[in-house]
């Protein structure tokens, strides 16, 4: 395998266009709502709220927002009851901001206001998310994204699609065709989006090339436990880090907890299991 590279990525840079960085993830949000790669960890994420005690679930880096449109409702089925959702970013997604404002979507809700992962408010409680953004952060920062969690004495779950290898990059080669496909498709309609996919082919180019470089970033499950055991928790906290391929995608996800008096440790394999 790769040692991982931390290249560049456009989305990550506080001078690309608005209009560039809501193209990538808007195209990243309609391929997993599409491929509904993320469905598997709806049992994991389920059993973490109930864990918790709480029925929130603050997403870091949301881009888009999506998958968690959909495993929304799959959570509130397995916890027989409504949660709800808090979506955040460094640079907020106005056209999602603004649109679940006007619909009123009940238990939605993305702040306008930016948030850093590295340091979240204080009144954001809940279960910590993140969906295809850890990679983002170089190791001292996610350090810094899982000790504000340990902190705040409060669970963090991390979801990857991408991995350092072959089969992973084979897959964001596929990319350009796929956002060629789904462009019509993507709510709300926007012309400057036909404009940059098929007249200057501008999106395709970056979601190919941060996609590429993402694979490079993805984090080893020995790497991750690395960066954990350099954490000021006092052994507090219960780690677990599942993969597997779903829809042909090598997903991962971290998961850490608050360890509690109850015995939880059984029905949280039973949810390991499940992935």
């Amino acid at each position: 395998m790769l040692s991982r590279l931390h290249l560049f990525e456009f989305t990550d840079q506080r001078w690309c266009p608005r209009a560039i960085r809501q193209l990538v993830t808007d195209y990243l949000g309609a391929i997993l709502m599409v491929t509904r790669t993320h469905d598997p960890v709806a049992p994991m994420l389920a059993e973490a709220l109930r864990d918790l005690g709480t029925h929130r679930i603050v997403d870091l880096c949301s881009g888009s927002g999506g998958s968690l449109f959909s495993l929304k409702e799959q959570i509130q089925r397995r916890l027989g009851g409504e949660i709800e959702v808090v979506m955040t970013d460094l640079f907020p997604n106005v056209d999602i901001v603004a649109r679940l404002d006007a619909t009123g979507r009940d238990g939605l809700r993305y702040l306008a206001e930016p948030v850093d992962a590295r340091a979240v408010p204080l009144r954001l409680t809940g279960l910590r998310t993140m969906f295809e953004s850890l990679h983002h952060f170089r190791p001292h920062h996610v350090r810094q994204v899982l000790q504000d969690a340990v902190n705040r004495r409060t669970g963090i779950a991390s979801i990857e699609v991408t991995a350092r290898s072959l089969h992973s990059a084979l897959l964001v080669l596929a990319s350009p065709l796929v956002i060629l496909f789904l462009t019509p498709w993507i709510r709300p309609f926007r012309w400057w989006r036909l404009l940059l996919t098929y007249a200057v082919p501008v999106a395709s180019f970056v979601v190919l090339w941060d996609g590429l470089v993402s694979c490079l970033r993805t984090y080893t499950r020995e790497e991750l436990y690395e960066l954990i055991s350099e954490l000021d928790d006092g052994g507090s906290y219960d780690w677990v880090f599942e993969q597997r391929l779903v829809r042909g995608a090598p997903l991962s996800c971290l998961i850490g907890l608050p360890k509690n008096h109850d015995d939880t440790s059984g029905s949280r394999d039973e949810a390991v299991a499940r992935l």
